[in-house]
């Protein structure tokens, strides 16, 4: 069984009963989670709520930074991924509403006040609301790469059951990728660093897969949600907002690429329909494939390829994305090509995904 630091936060009223419950997972985020709890401790919501930390098997020092604040700790004796923890959060909340952030985020004062002010407004048929992720700091390449990308950003309802056309369409068009800044909607994806549900809801689709150990677990919860309350159930408002702490390598951005294909490549082969891929990481691999095939390549036209490689992601990955505002003109100019390597990544990973689903089925 695991370990449960019984000590009630101090953001619930002795005898009353929590609004909102707010579940951090972390797993040796000793290096993190002691601003991300300074943050949520220091929230300006007025009503009663609690903070949750499932400690998911770290071997750090995570356990006791947290035990420094008034929150209740779970400990878990062995790494058991995201969705699991997820769902030991779930079990152990107390409150109609569980919000999920990350251990490397930075909650906004205002966050859960507007969380709670937002489902004050909904009626019975929402079961879930989120809003957008930001960069805390663009300080390095990726950070700033991030925040030009839109990386965590919640998936347009538009994107639900459209064709392959439609969606390359949208998305040269800048389209349904990036949500207006400025206009709350239902829509397909939350985003799992800044959401919320009702925990009957939640319940009631069995919680989060625990066979995703990372990347993409949101999805399926969502899926299901809308499957049984309907497309207009899920909600995205962009007053709420998280403050997130990107890696500063580069190479963290690869990864999570790589393991939301992952996910992406199981929700197609379980799910059907279009995979929740951007097209263009999978339209440079086929333009280079027939390129190559066109051409017969010869040791002098080696270069062709490349450079339809080189020249596909200025068709369209920079349009709809924002520029960081200390971003270089080189780097402006390499943003894109950075893009599409993402997306490969993205595709490698769905087909490992898929095959691995598929073997399993």
């Amino acid at each position: 069984m695991p370990a449960v630091n019984n000590s009630n936060s101090e953001t619930v009223r002795a005898g009353s009963e929590p609004l909102v419950s707010v579940v951090v997972c972390t797993h040796n985020g000793e290096a993190t989670i002691g601003d991300t709890l300074r943050a949520l401790t220091s929230q300006d919501f007025t009503d009663s709520m609690e903070i949750v930390v499932i400690d998911d098997g770290s071997t750090d020092l995570t356990s006791e930074i947290v035990r420094a604040f008034p929150v209740r700790l779970i400990t878990l004796p062995v790494n058991v991924g995201l969705s699991a923890a997820r769902n030991r959060g779930i079990e152990a909340t107390l409150a109609p509403f569980v919000a999920f952030t990350d251990d490397d985020c930075i909650p906004p004062r205002h966050w859960v006040t507007e969380l709670h002010r937002e489902w004050t407004k909904m009626g019975s048929e929402t079961q879930a609301i989120g809003g957008t992720v930001e960069p805390n700091i663009t300080n390095t390449f990726n950070r700033r790469f991030n925040h030009y990308r839109h990386t965590l950003s919640p998936t347009s309802l538009r994107l639900g059951g459209a064709s392959f056309i439609l969606r390359l369409r949208l998305y040269l068009r800048g389209e349904g990728i990036v949500l207006p800044s400025d206009q709350s909607q239902y829509v397909l994806l939350l985003v799992g660093a800044n959401m919320s549900f009702r925990r009957d809801a939640l319940v009631a689709v069995g919680g989060f897969d625990e066979t995703r150990r990372f990347g993409g677990d949101e999805a399926p919860v969502c899926f299901k949600i809308q499957e049984r309350w309907g497309v207009h159930s899920i909600w995205c408002a962009p007053s709420i907002v998280m403050r997130h702490n990107f890696d500063p390598k580069l190479r963290d951005t690869f990864r999570r690429a790589y393991a939301y294909g992952i996910g992406s490549g199981r929700d197609y082969v379980e799910k059907g329909g279009i995979p929740s891929l951007r097209p263009i990481g999978g339209l440079i691999i086929a333009m280079v494939a027939v390129s190559t095939l066109m051409q017969g390549i010869s040791r002098e036209e080696w270069w062709i390829p490349l450079v339809v490689a080189a020249m596909a992601p200025y068709l369209s990955a920079a349009r709809g994305s924002r520029e960081s505002t200390n971003s270089s003109v080189l780097e402006k100019f390499i943003f894109p090509l950075v893009a599409a390597c993402e997306e490969i990544c993205a595709v490698f990973g769905f087909f490992i995904g898929w095959l691995r689903t598929r073997r399993i089925g």
